[in-house]
Order: structure tokens, then sequence, then C-alpha cells
């Protein structure tokens, strides 16, 4: 009779306890999804492809192309921050160009400007480019390594995986 009765405490205890644990891991997770820095990593995609001019010892050399091979569109330039590291020194913010030269921002950084393929001009569409370029400074005088980073505008959040490639 003791066995039985304790048997029975014990299942009393456990079922006492059952769920306990799930409920402080749903918590958990989503406490992490809300300190995530990343919007769509599995959303968006992009392809960089150096600049088909070449770089130069010129400080407004045009460097990359960044093509969005998926994802929702995004306007510009209140959705779109382009960060730019250039062999692994300090990364730069660009800044948007709507003349898309460059022409327009105030030096020494980095711009980046839309190549619309026949889509509305303040949205950033799959398969629409980006060019990114130098204004007043000179990135790469040859041949560099290029990281960029396409991050949302209002949350800095990134879209997307880091890109690396060369300008040549």
């Amino acid at each position: 009779m003791k066995v039985r009765s304790m048997l029975i405490f014990l299942m009393m205890l456990a079922m006492g306890l059952a769920g306990c644990l799930d409920d402080d891991d749903s918590d958990s997770d989503a406490s992490d999804d809300e300190n995530d820095d990343s919007v769509g990593l599995d959303m968006y995609g992009f392809e960089m492809d150096d600049h088909p001019d070449a770089v130069t010892s010129s400080d407004n050399d045009q460097l990359v192309v960044v093509t969005m091979t998926m994802g929702e569109d995004i306007e510009f330039p209140s959705e779109v921050q382009v960060e730019l590291t250039v062999d692994g020194y300090s990364m730069e913010v660009c800044e948007y160009s709507s003349s898309g030269d460059g022409s327009d921002v105030d030096g020494p950084k980095c711009y980046y400007s839309v190549s619309n393929d026949g889509g509305e001009d303040s949205q950033w569409e799959a398969g629409e480019t980006i060019t990114i370029g130098e204004v007043e400074t000179n990135y790469c005088e040859s041949s560099c390594n290029l990281q960029v980073e396409i991050r949302d505008g209002e949350t800095e959040a990134l879209r997307g995986e880091t890109l690396t490639g060369t300008a040549e």
C-alpha cells in the first residue's frame, strides 16, 4: 500500500510540474525573436558583382552593382541603408543619390543609386540593381575587397546576407 501511495504522490507531483518547462522555453524563444537584429535574412536575396567600369586613381569611381534577387519591394531611400567596408577597414554608410552618379551627395563618402529597369522610381524590386560608388574619396585605386550590407533604413536590421566581392 505504501508503494502505491508513493507512486500516486510522485505521479501527481510530476503532473503539477508538466508544462512549466514548456512555458519557459516558449517565452525564451519569443524574447530571442524580439532581440533578433535581422529582418528577413531568408526573405531577401542579393548578389554583388564588380561594376563594368574599372576602378582608377580618381575619387568618383563606380565600384559594384548589387541586384535584389528575391524579396518584397523596398522604398528608396527611407527603407534602405547601404553599408560599405573596403579591404576590411572601417564601415561607411553610403548616401542615396537620386541623380544616379553621386553628384548630389556631399562627399567624401560613398553613394548608392538605383538602376530602374522599367519599375517605379521609388521602389527597389527583385531583378533591379543599385550601383555603389565613390564621392570625393578614393576607396579603391586598384583592385580592392568589399563587403556590402543592405539594412532596413529605419531599424538598421540586416536584410539578407553580407555580400563580399572585389572591385577591379
